[in-house]
């Protein structure tokens, strides 16, 4: 299971929330975070936008993970009220690894 939000941010879609629930046992036989980033890939290409963007909660694994994904890093890090430090990312809709 999981859930996301986009929007469409010059040339590119920033994703703006993304979620998956890890302890579902559609998570285990599915990536459900790839799922949902390819998605936004597609509905990327098919805007014709260069980029997928996002800001990453400040855990390593998951930074890690986005970059996995061919994501870079884009800014540097920010701080957010209410989700605290935040690292702006971005892969080109081209560079989507395999």
């Amino acid at each position: 299971m999981g859930a996301a939000t986009a929007t469409v941010l010059g040339e590119a879609l920033n994703v703006e929330y993304l979620a998956r629930n890890s302890a579902s046992r559609a998570a285990e036989e599915r990536p459900v975070g790839q799922t949902l980033l390819d998605a936004a890939e597609s509905l990327a290409a098919g805007f014709r936008l260069l980029w997928v963007t996002l800001e990453a909660l400040d855990e390593p694994g998951l930074i890690a993970y986005y970059e996995r994904r061919g994501f870079v890093r884009a800014a540097p890090p920010l701080f957010d009220a209410a989700w605290g430090t935040l690292h702006p990312m971005k892969r080109s809709v081209s560079s989507r690894p395999p």
